[in-house]
């Protein structure tokens, strides 16, 4: 089989047919590409998901006990028997009629990861004309290589990428049970392992930014899960730095972009969520990785923000004056 198509679903009944209809509209025999759809314990009844596995042979459904994101796309990776294996999301889709040619150049230049165009839409956007220029691809390089490349837009989005199923298995591969940034971990994981990567020209996924999705949903909720999950990406992260094979200049973007951005989001989030204490041990454990005092060379944060945070005695009095506020109005600051 030449692809599975890997769907992780939880409550998107309205949403599911578009993606669903995308994939179907694809230049691949039916045959030769799967589509495993892995419930991940939705609450309510896959009404529509259902008429689509009635109709369509190629579409396999699986129901887990609910666990987020991370063991859905496993188990999907369990069942998967395609020679390439692509991520999506139930409430986006993807462009119609390209994702046969697309593999058909990563296969005449012997790929084993590709990378292809992300649009960022809201629901209420006019799509414009699609980028397809299938002749329009990069030089092929390492994977490590794409992390700095300057050539080529970097995503830390799964669904941006095809992936050689081979590269996963014969490495170990998968996804961090986390309930954030899953993708970064798995994706700082596989590069490495990666020797031969390349981008193409092709508008294939439309990542759609619904207001219930569960990006969207993470910023209201479950609050509890984002701390160690920033903790663990970042202790990942600093493992990867050490690595004496990584070339200093990723190390350097890395640690500018990734360690130091995160680690600000961090201790600003349980600064605002979490015990008083629970702020301390998250500064004491970045001293020990040697990330706080936090540089202030991440242009994504301004120096200003960076040198609060990085006063440890302002800092924690702030904070606990800041949890002396009644949960009720500090929930509207």
């Amino acid at each position: 089989m030449l692809l599975s198509v890997i769907i992780p679903y939880y409550n998107r009944n309205a949403f599911i047919g578009r993606m669903l209809d995308s994939l179907l509209d694809q230049d691949i025999a039916p045959e030769e590409y799967e589509i495993i759809v892995v419930d991940d314990g939705s609450e309510e009844d896959p009404v529509a998901l259902k008429e689509y596995i009635r109709r369509y042979p190629q579409i396999s459904y699986h129901r887990i006990d609910h666990a987020g994101l991370s063991p859905a796309r496993n188990f999907g990776l369990s069942m998967a028997s395609g020679d390439w294996i692509y991520f999506c999301d139930s409430d986006d889709f993807i462009q119609s009629q390209v994702l046969g040619n697309i593999i058909k150049v990563a296969e005449d230049r012997q790929l084993e990861m590709i990378s292809v165009r992300v649009n960022h839409i809201k629901p209420s956007d006019q799509l414009l004309p699609p980028v397809i220029n299938f002749s329009m691809v990069s030089e092929t390089i390492k994977g490590i290589e794409y992390i700095d490349n300057p050539q080529i837009p970097f995503s830390w989005g799964v669904f941006a990428y095809l992936l050689r199923r081979s590269v996963i298995e014969s490495n170990n591969l998968s996804f961090r049970s986390i309930f954030y940034v899953e993708d970064r971990q798995f994706l700082l994981e596989l590069l490495p392992c990666v020797s031969r990567f390349a981008n193409i020209d092709v508008d294939l996924y439309y990542y759609v930014q619904n207001e219930d999705s569960i990006l969207h949903s993470r910023k209201k909720h479950d609050r509890t899960e984002f701390a160690p999950a920033l903790m663990t990406y970042i202790e990942g992260l600093s493992t990867f730095i050490q690595n004496p094979s990584i070339p200093q200049r990723i190390k350097e973007y890395l640690h500018i972009n990734e360690r130091i951005r995160w680690s600000y989001s961090l201790l600003t989030h349980v600064f605002r969520y979490y015990p008083v204490k629970t702020t301390i041990d998250a500064i004491n454990s970045l001293q020990e990785m040697s990330i706080y005092p936090l540089d202030d060379t991440c242009k994504k944060i301004s120096s200003r923000r960076i040198k609060l945070v990085n006063n440890k005695n302002i800092f924690i009095f702030l904070c606990r004056l800041y949890h002396l506020v009644p949960a009720k109005v500090r929930m509207k600051l």
